[in-house]
């Protein structure tokens, strides 16, 4: 969230688990915790990796229920991102990531598949995901203006698996246009 924004959380966390690849996530990522300010006085982390090693914040209280004690590192904002809130929460960014996860875990295409790159928009990563019958398609638009692309290779319609903004329960992909920051994973 940091690194990328808030707002882009959803699409990054879309492209990084339908990605081929061992995924990697830092603890708090899913529930969208940012980097902590510096902190004053010496670093207690001589390798400099403070402010991504905050506590993670597992509900509302002021140590994030991390500790009953005093961490070495004040928790960033465990009032309005912690794992307690968003289990709770089906639009969450943790429910987010446990749908791709999910996804990932029961689809062999996302785990083993291969991986083909379409240059459909200069603003759109697209690529599918593909082994034995199972086809998949990430589209993800990185740019800050919607985009108009025509997908039809992958055919006229395909189901809706996740989308980062409200969408039907498939598209046509005859002409599809993306909002901006938005990112669809869909199979056919």
């Amino acid at each position: 969230a940091t690194r990328f924004g808030e707002a882009n959380a959803r699409l990054a966390a879309l492209i990084l688990l339908t990605l081929r690849g061992t995924i990697c996530l830092y603890a708090g990522e899913e529930i969208g915790m940012v980097d902590a300010p510096p902190q004053p006085g010496p670093a207690l982390d001589r390798a400099g990796r403070d402010a991504q090693r905050t506590p993670m914040q597992w509900d509302a209280s002021p140590s994030g229920g991390f500790t009953t004690g005093t961490g070495w590192l004040p928790p960033v904002d465990p009032l309005t991102r912690n794992v307690a809130a968003q289990q709770a929460d089906p639009t969450s960014l943790l429910a987010w990531y446990r749908r791709l996860l999910g996804l990932r875990r029961s689809s062999a295409a996302l785990r083993h598949g291969s991986l083909t790159l379409h240059d459909l928009h200069p603003q759109v990563l697209a690529f599918t995901r593909r082994t034995g019958d199972e086809r998949l398609l990430v589209l993800a638009n990185l740019g800050d203006q919607p985009a108009s692309i025509e997908v039809r290779e992958f055919g006229q319609r395909a189901a809706v698996l996740l989308a980062t903004l409200n969408r039907g329960p498939a598209v046509e992909l005859g002409h599809l246009r993306l909002a901006a920051r938005e990112g669809i994973l869909t199979r056919r």
